[in-house]
């Protein structure tokens, strides 16, 4: 396998690294120059722009121009965090419920097109321009990579990433938290170490927020804790400037059109990193009229606006710290990542809390997530693919015997229908949780935790938890289950995950249905495995103990299909291909053009007795242009002529 490389997904900006030898860490420079990449995506008439040449696009065609595309991973259009916040661009409803968007790119002699992409297509076109910078930065073909997702992204929004990675081309070696990430980076540093330390990771990014406890041994991480809010970042603080800016200029009779919002946007959001460096910033923008408009706002008013979102992290903190185990003194270091992170405030606050322990910024809070999926990249690049039990390369779930609907299973430990007698249910039987294995290739070893409780729907709609919230993974789990209601024919066996106690009150994961001999209630007993892989993705694994039947899957609750991600890869490369052509197509005429503007403007420079010659050599090449549809090589070979044939004509 080639060279594999670590991917920082973010919601506001991408960062892309690789292991450039044993002992360096590199983080690639996009065709700008720059370290990170705005995760921004512009659908034009003939090309997909990517970084900053997609955000110069927000402001002109905002309604094809694609941002913050990670907060809609494996959402439903009608969620609430996405229906809390209006976009320019168009959201609509999919057949299964899941939000896509809908572009419509349009050019000069160019009817709209109306195209749907959904979430995982977006970021697949940012995931592919960094593998992109990444081969031109190592010179090789890229064909795997780590990418990284918040700790406290579901399910569904896991796999969706993971999805997005295949569908840019990528094998995704692992999916891992960003917070384990940014520990592993900071690991590196010390990673012969022998010394134990705890320490606390706060990543506060553009859209996202974690925290988790990481105990560290050189380079080997293993989580304890972890709590985030998948809707807290950058970009809400943006907006809370932005809300008062536009209430500031409303007091003063000032009305912002709608083509210069997003400038203002865009001042908005320059004058929070202003404010991390200086007491007060101005924002500007323009008027109805054109005129300028600006207003100056404090770092005091900054702090007002958004202290109930800092103070939300710091409750995610303090909840992380309990859920490890440790005291609030036995926190050895602060590490600081995101670039949120930087702002005063949030460290004031930590400070408060944190009165002994140094606040880390060793490493860039840009970088660190990327450095940390690159060590793990380069780990695993060359290591066979673990897989565990009830995780098969193609999901089996057995058919109904009959048209009768399934019954909810029994768990064994508690008798949940009164109406049971004791000696009819059957022995209690729940093992003690397996022993987790590390994610671990090379020195690099990482134990990381899951984000939600998993468990099965059991009569009067309870929720019975079968891997708690911040049990390590990868790991297995089994449990016995009985038929709750007599002669049944089959099973259902519905997945969950959240904390409440009532099952439908969480997140539906899916379902896999057994069929089983009608029996009396608690005869039917079925061995149920839970496992967690290494991308924190579960699997569902039930055996008939009785009759050896077996229904195992694979819990995707992605909103696509392995039939949907293979036509979407195709696409993807299909529109790349054409893209290329375009392009090349471009710079052929370009080139031809170039040459013909040369022959041009030296009519007006030439002596007498070579315009002549230098307008005929004009008119020949405008009427050939226009008599044929030369190839990309002909309009080259023919630019090339025309200035080798331009410059003998001056040498005479």
């Amino acid at each position: 396998m080639t060279k594999a490389i670590g991917i920082d997904l973010g919601t506001t900006f991408t960062c892309v690294a690789y292991m450039k030898g044993p002992e360096e860490v590199e983080v690639v420079s996009n065709l700008h120059g720059n370290k990170t990449t705005p995760s921004v995506v512009h659908f034009g008439p003939d090309e997909t722009k990517v970084g900053e040449g997609a955000l110069a696009m927000r402001g002109r065609d905002p309604k094809n121009t694609i941002f913050q595309v990670k907060r809609f991973m494996g959402r439903d259009a009608l969620d609430p965090e996405i229906q809390k916040r209006t976009y320019p661009f168009e959201i609509v409803v999919a057949k299964k419920g899941h939000a896509n968007i809908r572009v419509s790119p349009s050019g000069e002699g160019k009817t709209n097109e109306t195209k749907i992409y959904c979430p995982e297509q977006v970021s697949a076109d940012i995931i592919r321009y960094a593998k992109m910078i990444a081969e031109e930065s190592i010179g090789e073909k890229v064909e795997a990579a780590v990418i990284t997702v918040p700790a406290n992204f579901t399910n569904a929004q896991r796999q969706a990433t993971k999805d997005a990675g295949e569908i840019a081309g990528l094998t995704v070696l692992r999916i891992v938290n960003e917070p384990a990430a940014a520990a592993l980076a900071y690991g590196f540093e010390r990673k012969t170490s022998t010394e134990s330390r705890v320490i606390l990771v706060y990543d506060l990014g553009g859209g996202t927020f974690d925290v988790s406890i990481v105990v560290m041994k050189g380079t080997e991480a293993e989580v304890k804790s972890t709590q985030g809010l998948t809707f807290l970042g950058g970009e809400d603080f943006d907006y809370r400037i932005y809300e008062e800016a536009v209430s500031e200029f409303k007091k003063r009779g000032v009305s912002i059109p709608k083509e210069n919002e997003f400038s203002l946007h865009q001042s908005c959001e320059q004058a929070k990193r202003t404010l991390s460096t200086c007491d007060t910033a101005e924002i500007a923008t323009f008027d109805e009229q054109g005129g300028k408009q600006t207003f100056i706002i404090s770092r005091e008013t900054f702090d007002e606006l958004c202290q109930d979102l800092f103070e939300k992290t710091i409750e995610c903190v303090k909840y992380a710290i309990k859920a490890s185990g440790y005291e609030m003194k036995a926190i050895d270091e602060v590490v600081l990542v995101g670039g949120s992170s930087r702002i005063p405030r949030v460290q004031t606050l930590l400070k408060d809390i944190f009165t002994d322990q140094r606040l880390m910024f060793d490493i860039p809070p840009d970088h660190a997530i990327a450095q940390g999926a690159a060590m793990l990249a380069a780990s695993l690049e060359d290591k066979p693919q673990p897989k565990l039990r009830g995780a098969p390369a193609t999901p089996i779930v057995h058919p109904f015997i009959d048209d009768k609907i399934p019954t909810s299973p029994k768990i064994h430990e508690e008798a949940v229908n009164p109406k049971v007698k004791e000696d009819v249910l059957p022995k209690i039987h729940i093992p003690a949780p397996a022993a987790p294995k590390s994610i671990e290739g090379g020195a690099v070893k990482l134990v990381d935790v899951t984000p939600f409780s998993l468990g099965i729907k059991v009569p009067y709609d309870n929720l019975q938890v079968i891997i708690n919230r911040n049990s390590r993974y990868p790991t297995t789990r089994t449990v016995l289950f009985s038929n709750a209601e007599a002669n049944v024919s089959s099973l259902r066996f519905e997945i969950y995950e959240g904390e409440m106690a009532i099952a439908s009150q969480n997140n539906l994961l899916g379902n896999l249905e057994i069929a089983c001999p009608p029996k009396s209630i608690g005869e039917n007993e079925m061995e149920t495995t839970f496992s967690i892989d290494a991308d924190g993705l579960l699997h569902l694994h039930v055996k008939d103990l009785e009759t050896g039947k077996e229904a195992q899957i694979k819990v995707e609750s992605g909103k696509l299909s392995a039939l949907e991600r293979n036509r979407m890869t195709i696409e993807a490369e299909n529109r790349e291909e054409h893209e290329k052509i375009q392009k090349a197509k471009k710079l052929a005429r370009t080139a031809f053009s170039d040459s013909l503007m040369r022959v041009k403007t030296s009519i007006q420079r030439a002596e007498s007795e070579q315009k002549q010659r230098i307008i005929e050599i004009m008119t020949r090449e405008e009427n050939w242009i226009r008599s044929c549809d030369p190839s990309d090589e002909e309009l080259h070979t023919r630019a090339k002529a025309i200035r080798e044939e331009l410059a003998k004509l001056k040498s005479q």
